[in-house]
């Protein structure tokens, strides 16, 4: 194939894309770098923070931090992932070449992460919740169903690229 004419909005997707990556990762960090601080900081006795949440369970509050923190790492290394492969699939559609089979895979296991980042985000807001009870703060559970969508559109699609690679593959051996 020929290489695709200069496209702007190709070239800010492959911006952002690549962006979010970083940000997630550089999110990921400072979560580790934050838990730390608030588990030192209960742990140590602030007393600012006790004064502020008096009668809360600060043992149980840091407990339920740390359960938190792996699942939330965890989902944001799916999202990132997930953001990577996008990056990959904006590069090949710039380069003009986007039927090909290894982005039918990459669609394909995007729709795995985006079902593993639902089921992941189900536990993490459920230890959210449970945090705001601890600290005597009003608790919600909010758990939006787009990303199941999201998951099964992003299998279909792959199923349309792997098509499309196929059928190319086979115009190609006519020629």
């Amino acid at each position: 194939m020929t290489a695709a004419p200069k496209d702007r909005l190709l070239s800010f997707t492959f911006f952002v894309t690549r962006s979010i990556t970083i940000l997630l990762l550089l999110t990921a960090i400072a979560m580790i770098v934050a838990a730390a601080l608030i588990a030192f900081d209960i742990g140590t006795g602030g007393d600012a923070l006790r004064s502020q949440y008096s009668g809360t369970d600060f043992a149980a509050y840091t407990a339920q931090l740390w359960l938190l923190l792996p699942m939330a790492l965890i989902g944001i290394g799916f999202a990132a992932a997930f953001f990577h492969l996008l990056t990959q699939i904006v590069r090949s559609v710039h380069e003009g070449d986007p039927f090909l089979r290894i982005n039918a895979k990459r669609l394909q296991n995007m729709g795995w992460l985006a079902l593993a980042f639902q089921l992941i985000a189900i536990p993490v807001v459920m230890a959210d919740a449970r945090l705001s009870e601890i600290a005597g703060e009003a608790s919600q559970i909010d758990v939006d169903i787009g990303g199941f969508v999201l998951a099964l559109t992003l299998f279909v699609l792959a199923r349309v690229f792997a098509h499309g690679a196929a059928m190319r593959d086979d115009l190609e051996g006519t020629v």
